[in-house]
């Protein structure tokens, strides 16, 4: 996925601005789903993560999509 530094001059149909802009809209699906389930309560929201429930991060949706390309 050859793009140039800092992404800024990408076209729109870059694979690596698709694959980035792919795990906004998954962890943002998540985020409200997550608002819906608790409706915002920081206590519930805690509770969730004590629980090890939280929104994916890069670093997982990286990792969960490793050889996808290959």
């Amino acid at each position: 996925m050859p793009c140039a530094k800092g992404m800024k001059g990408c076209k729109q149909s870059c694979a690596h601005r698709s694959f980035v802009t792919d795990y906004q809209v998954a962890r943002e699906a998540q985020v409200v789903e997550e608002e819906a389930i608790t409706y915002g309560d920081p206590e519930m929201i805690a509770e969730r993560r004590f629980n090890g429930i939280r929104p994916i991060i890069f670093k997982e949706w990286l990792v969960g999509h490793r050889h996808e390309d290959a």
